[in-house]
């Protein structure tokens, strides 16, 4: 089932923004802060549980390999960029995880194949919540579990770089979900929440290494932007970070949901 188009619904163009090329260094985490994220989803979603994942919106594959080692599971990484997915595939060498191309609406895996579903900052890129979440139910085993992980309107105030993006900040504003949304949508489409916590985690080691990385524009929000305007706000970032680094690693907050599919 191959996606009729590989933009997102917040301006990137995973085909032809080369994208791809640079997105894990501007979403690299650490390995700290990746078991930061595992320990959180394992507290609530026992590891002999799961035999099967379902990693929608795995972009390069960054989730899909620590989730197979985690849990020794199959993971299948679904995504609608087939050049996101030649970057997983050459960075992911692991026989337990399989790359395919498709969308959170239409996901090629069969019904009741996976332990659980997992998304990592996709749940705004739903071109229909709706959908998605009837195909995330069709694909779990009965009581398998939903884990999303995703920036909230909550939380924008943790990030950094909106303070130079004014633009940016608006963005989000308008098209990031709150929390009661994401819980009671997915309440609605069959799944009771587990579980939620705001994870503060660090996104970079410095100053140095967050204005850098902001630089490389993998967000959604600042792909968005003018390139004028971002080139004026990423100039006002630099030099704020070269003023006040003082070698203090730099933290975001990003909100995990466990959920539970509901008895049929």
């Amino acid at each position: 089932m191959a996606p009729r188009a590989e933009r997102s619904g917040l301006g990137l163009d995973y085909g032809r923004d080369g994208v791809h090329l640079r997105y894990d260094k501007g979403r690299q985490l650490s390995v700290e802060t990746i078991s930061l994220w595992l320990d959180a989803i394992e507290r609530h979603v026992p590891p002999r549980s799961v035999r099967t994942i379902a990693d929608i919106g795995c972009g390069t594959g960054r989730f899909s390999k620590v989730l197979a080692r985690r849990y020794s599971a199959q993971v299948f990484g679904v995504d609608p960029s087939a050049r996101m997915l030649t970057s997983a595939r050459r960075s992911v060498r692991s026989r337990r995880v399989e790359f395919v191309r498709g969308t959170a609406e239409e996901i090629p895996l069969p019904g009741g194949s996976c332990g659980m579903v997992f998304l990592s900052q996709v749940y705004h890129h739903l071109s229909s919540e709706h959908r998605a979440a009837a195909e995330f139910r069709r694909i779990l085993r009965p009581r398998g579990f939903l884990c999303v992980r995703n920036s909230t309107t909550e939380n924008l105030g943790s990030y950094l770089y909106h303070r130079f993006f004014p633009g940016a900040l608006r963005f989000c504003r308008k098209l990031l979900p709150s929390r009661a949304h994401v819980t009671g949508t997915m309440r609605n489409a069959g799944f009771d929440l587990v579980a939620h916590a705001a994870v503060r985690h660090v996104f970079a080691e410095d100053l140095t290494e967050y204005a850098r990385k902001i630089g490389l524009r993998t967000c959604s929000d600042l792909a968005a932007l003018p390139d004028r305007q971002f080139r004026a706000g990423l100039k006002r970032l630099e030099a704020y970070c070269r003023e006040r680094n003082a070698g203090e690693p730099v933290r975001e907050d990003v909100d995990l949901f466990v959920f539970r599919c509901r008895n049929r």
